[in-house]
């Protein structure tokens, strides 16, 4: 009876896992800098950087649509890096990372020069994509790291999903 309880438990977490997780069309959009698919619409977001950041912090970008804060972005806090979801900062070290390289992993920093954002609506499921250079200078520049963060209601605990999906040679 225990061993029935713990494998569908065990079921259960991986069923989840399944459902949060971002469609691989959209993961590939995201990835590729474009749709992947005829039902996924991307729309590439622009954003400043403030020039009164939050206390003890710096190189904070804010997204803006139609001249209006769109509650998404990135800063820099004691050295951590945040994402900006709904207004609300997003320890980046906390996305479920999906890196195949063990030395590439969340947190690590965005780009002030390199850091793109996209809007990616595929049916009725949302997200936002962040891309950015794996590293800030060497061969390692040339490779993206990217998040994905499903829109949903703000009263929920944002999902983040961070992707490195090259081999550095």
């Amino acid at each position: 009876m225990q061993v029935r309880k713990y494998m569908i438990s065990v079921l259960l977490v991986c069923f989840n896992y399944v459902l949060a997780a971002p469609p691989d069309d959209v993961v590939k959009s995201c990835y590729n800098w474009g749709s992947a698919s005829h039902n996924i619409k991307m729309t590439k977001l622009y954003g400043a950087f403030s020039d009164r950041p939050d206390f003890g912090c710096e190189d904070q970008l804010d997204i803006f649509v139609d001249g209006k804060k769109y509650g998404y972005g990135f800063v820099t806090c004691n050295d951590q890096s945040y994402l900006i979801i709904g207004s609300e900062k997003f320890l980046a070290a906390q996305a479920v990372n999906n890196s195949v390289d063990g030395r590439v992993k969340p947190g690590d920093g965005f780009s002030n020069a390199g850091t793109v954002f996209f809007d990616i609506t595929k049916e009725r499921q949302s997200y936002i994509c962040v891309l950015t250079p794996a590293f800030e200078t060497g061969k390692g520049a040339a490779y993206a790291t990217f998040y994905l963060i499903k829109r949903a209601s703000l009263s929920v605990k944002p999902e983040v999903n961070f992707y490195f999906l090259d081999e550095i040679r």
